[in-house]
């Protein structure tokens, strides 16, 4: 296990490491094992597990990400995503499935995207990421959960926030639901009666 930075482009075939650094772009021909990944710019993984995650830009993950944190400010894709803590999330996280602890995941879809983000044309869609505006995600599963301006097709768990801007197909909280008069829930499931708010 060493460290790897990347500063400008950079390619690894995958391995184990203890630190991941990259501020550029960086692409991972290979599934990457590490404690702790950091990263500003451009990231593409086949599967990645880490530790720790810092993440602004972009990151995508063509199969599973697993984690402990998850620290995110930009755009998140993966096929599913595991965290084992907490995952905070200040922008668009895209996946079919979502298993975290504690999730909080933000995304305000008229807030204008960052400067970097608006200079960077997305190798994954081919478009501007500023054009990004949905965030999706299949199914989440978490104990807690605070989400805003997203689209979900179900969430499972205890304690369940669902704030502003939500489009959510179904919802089954065990212990407490919470949702904002704006979000859109089609379907409740279980004997939780959703409290509602402004």
């Amino acid at each position: 296990m060493g460290e790897y930075r990347c500063e400008g482009i950079g390619s690894v075939n995958g391995g184990t490491y203890d630190r991941i650094h990259v501020e550029g772009i960086f692409t991972a021909k290979g599934p990457i094992k590490a404690n702790q990944v950091s990263g500003e710019g451009v990231m593409k993984f086949t599967t990645l597990s880490a530790e720790t995650l810092t993440l602004e830009g972009v990151t995508k993950v063509d199969g599973l990400l697993e984690t402990g944190t998850c620290n995110c400010e930009g755009v998140l894709k993966a096929g599913a995503i595991m965290v084992s803590g907490e995952l905070y999330s200040d922008g668009v996280v895209n996946t079919s499935m979502l298993k975290a602890d504690h999730a909080t995941l933000l995304h305000n879809s008229k807030k204008e995207s960052p400067r970097p983000f608006a200079r960077v044309r997305s190798f994954f869609s081919g478009r501007d990421l500023q054009d990004e505006k949905n965030a999706r995600i299949r199914e989440i599963e978490a104990n807690t959960l605070v989400i805003e301006d997203y689209s979900v097709q179900k969430i499972t768990g205890k304690d369940v926030i669902i704030g502003k801007g939500c489009f959510v197909d179904k919802v089954i909280a065990t212990t407490k639901l919470r949702i904002h008069k704006t979000a859109q829930v089609k379907d409740f499931i279980g004997s939780v009666m959703p409290e509602y708010f402004e």
